[in-house]
């Protein structure tokens, strides 16, 4: 029987709707992150994608501006959650950038596992940058370097499903193949700063303005980027309408027994109704989402999948607005209820409500400071001296003229009346701003303006006193029987009793405690051996091969022939259905660890790698109801990494896998040995001694299969994975 999974709301956002003022270059459409670094690690396009800081330190940006940069020392990052981006669809990573260190990566994203991701850094070439892409082990895409100076730089790339493309500065520079992968990704971690995983790969130098969108952007939207500037019609803008709508939606998924669902899809639909909880049906739509690793899942309303209607055409001004949740884990929609829109999306009711009364205008600002009086004009050539003339009589004041150029000096003439002031001379060039005077006197306070938009939720405030115990409620489900844990060893055979004299029969009493078990008695006769499947299907009249035995017991119409695997650490077990009296059983051992390397200046010694795990294929005769276990091992721990000298760890040893039935242990599969970790000195031209890899796991046999007619079969029929079973029936 399936079990149904339920959702259990843990927490929603108060509705709103994100009006963030961006900046008039920022293209808005498709951002899904946007970092301009303004005195914290915020996300500042409505998303919720907060980095932590771990380290870094705010200083000035590319414009001189203080407190608006991070710098990274080569030890430190910033880290976010997020799965914003999903699948394997096309994104844009803008960044500006200013390193001092020639190795480290600046913005990566993906799996927390090692090299599983998409990372853009600067690498052991001095001064050159290159953007890959990696998932499970594998490069997949890995471009020629970028050359870039050690000033502020702007840089872009692009993924699409064919081609990778690379922009420094506001120029293309590359658009190459690409081997973009097809499996869903999940974009779980964010880091700025440092490589995902366990590597330390750190990034020392300045980064600012990081955005990230879920579609490619156009030459003019990158160039708009670059130079701060919308060009032809690049770059977002911050009116109401240009704002993309949504309202971010957050909830935790758990399971029947209460327990969070990591990791899980789930599709989720929202509808909104007019008037009441079933009223008529406004907007419509869906969003296929992924749990992360505490079971939260993060939306958009407004942003998914519409399915009546579109989000843009709803009238916020016009009736109360009711939201009803449901979601899907794969057996069809569960409804969570419906719930009213207490307060209206204020960016979306400016959008499309009435216009509000203009305000009254308010009082003239003080006067500023007159500015400074502009440079003196160069002196002209001064002209001849003319003769002195006879001094005449003082005559009228006539109007003034031009001034003319400078003479000599001549002899000081009688004084003559004030002539009338001339006419004011042009005003020359703007003196520079004077500082600014002090504040004028408050005006009288103008009417109550329209109110703002809502601001973006303030941080989490510290945890209240626990309230009162409420009332118990109802009783749950039963949860489900957890799997059965692994036999214990079998306790050492006590010393048998004296056997008593025999008394007269009495009554036939309670049946007492088994007694210890008495010692074994000899050997006896070896019987006849049985016949084995394959010798049955022989004697049935068939021909062939042990492996068209095997094949046709794949093949074979009845019902009760199938298989069953399992894969991981931990007990797998299999019930011997009704009919069946013969299994096949491929299992495998756990993996010992790698072995540490040694990173030294342009020298890379790797460690050993483990050795091989064990794998063992045997025919098996069963009864139906037999219970078969495959407790699989532990793998071993990779070995640490040294920067010099002989101080690489070795991997571990992987832990033994021990296969039984019905609590009697068939045999053992050790595990296989860890790698030698590297070797080489600092000092000196000492050459690098790689490690050597780990010893191949074994099979030990138990004396129970080695009596139990079982068949051992060749090893190389099926491929299976470390810590696996297999069985055919």
């Amino acid at each position: 029987m399936k079990k149904l999974l339920t959702l259990s709301l843990h927490l929603f956002l108060s509705s709103f709707l994100f009006a963030q003022n961006l900046p008039s270059y920022l293209p808005s459409d498709g951002l899904v992150a946007w970092y301009p670094f303004n005195g914290n690690a915020n996300d500042e396009s409505g998303n919720g994608n907060d980095g932590i800081v771990n380290g870094a330190t705010l200083g000035a940006d590319r414009n001189g501006n203080n407190s608006e940069a991070y710098y990274f020392n080569g030890n430190s990052y910033i880290q976010s959650t997020w799965n914003s981006l999903s699948g394997n669809q096309e994104f844009t990573v803008s960044f500006w950038m200013k390193y001092e260190s020639s190795l480290g990566w600046m913005v990566c994203f993906g799996l927390p596992q090692d090299g599983q991701g998409f990372h853009i850094g600067t690498r052991v070439q001095t001064g050159k940058m290159y953007s890959a892409f990696w998932n499970y082990g594998y490069d997949f895409n890995s471009y020629p370097t970028i050359t870039l100076n050690q000033n502020w730089n702007h840089l872009v790339v692009i993924y699409k499903a064919d081609t990778v493309s690379q922009f420094l500065n506001g120029d293309k520079l590359t658009s190459l193949p690409s081997n973009y992968i097809s499996e869903n990704l999940s974009f779980g971690n964010l880091n700025f700063g440092k490589q995902l995983g366990t590597f330390q790969e750190f990034y020392q130098g300045f980064l600012d303005d990081i955005a990230i969108y879920n579609r490619a952007l156009t030459q003019e939207e990158i160039t708009a980027l670059y130079t701060g500037t919308p060009v032809n019609g690049g770059g977002g803008n911050t009116s109401a309408n240009a704002v993309p709508p949504g309202i971010p939606y957050q909830a935790v998924v758990r399971n029947a027994n209460g327990n969070v669902a990591a990791n899980t899809a789930v599709t989720t639909r929202f509808t909104l109704h007019q008037t009441t909880a079933d009223g008529t049906v406004e907007f419509q739509e869906t969003h296929v989402l992924t749990t992360n690793a505490q079971g939260l899942m993060s939306t958009v309303l407004g942003q998914g999948t519409a399915v009546q209607n579109t989000f843009a055409a709803i009238n916020w001004a016009n009736t109360t607005k009711f939201l009803q949740v449901e979601v899907n884990l794969g057996n069809g929609y569960v409804d969570l209820g419906t719930q009213q829109l207490m307060s209206v999306p204020f960016a979306m009711y400016a959008a499309n409500g009435p216009q509000g009364a203009q305000g009254a205008q308010g009082p003239a600002g003080p006067q500023g400071p007159a500015g400074a009086d502009g440079a003196t004009g160069a002196t002209g050539a001064a002209g001849p001296q003319g003769p002195i003339g006879l001094t005449g009589p003082v005559g009228a004041t006539g109007a003034q003229g031009p001034i003319g150029l400078t003479g000599p000096a001549g002899a000081t003439g009688a004084a003559g009346a004030t002539g009338p002031q001339g006419p004011i001379g042009l005003t020359g060039p703007a003196g520079a701003t004077g500082a600014m005077g002090p504040q004028g006197p408050i005006g009288l306070t103008g009417p109550a303006g329209a109110t703002g938009a809502t601001g973006p939720q303030g941080p989490i405030g510290l945890t209240g006193p626990a309230g009162a115990a409420g009332a118990t409620g109802p009783a749950g489900p039963a949860g489900a029987i957890g799997a059965t844990g692994p036999q214990g060893p079998i306790g050492l055979t006590g010393p048998a009793g004296a056997t008593g004299a025999t008394g007269p029969q009495g009554p036939i009493g309670l049946t007492g405690p088994a007694g210890a078990t008495g010692a074994t008695g000899p050997q006896g006769p070896a019987g006849t051996n049985g016949l084995s499947a394959y010798q049955i299907w022989l004697g049935q009249g068939n021909t062939g091969t042990e492996l068209n035995f095997l094949n046709s017991l794949s093949s074979s119409g009845d019902s009760n022939h199938g298989s069953y695997s399992a894969t991981g650490i931990g007990s797998h077990i299999f019930t011997v259905p009704v009919g069946v009296n013969t299994i096949e059983i491929s299992v495998s051992g756990s993996i010992g660890g790698t072995g540490g390397s040694v990173n030294f200046a342009n020298y890379f010694c790797g460690g050993g790698g483990a050795g091989n795990f064990a794998f063992k294929r045997i025919m098996l005769p069963v009864t139906p109801g037999d219970v078969v276990t495959l407790n699989s091992g532990v793998n071993g721990i990779d070995g640490s990494s040294a920067s010099c000298f002989c101080s690489a760890g070795n991997g571990t040893n992987g832990d033994d896998s021990i296969l039984d039935i019905n609590g009697i242990s068939l045999l053992t599969l050790a595990g296989s040995g860890g790698g030698v970790g590297g070797c080489r000195g600092c000092v000196g031209n000492i050459p690098c001694t790689g490690g050597t890899q780990g010893y191949d796991g074994f099979v030990n046999f138990s004396s129970d299969l080695i009596n139990s007619g079982v068949i051992v079969l060749q090893d190389n029929i099926w491929n299976i994975a470390q810590n696996s079973i297999l069985i055919r029936y």
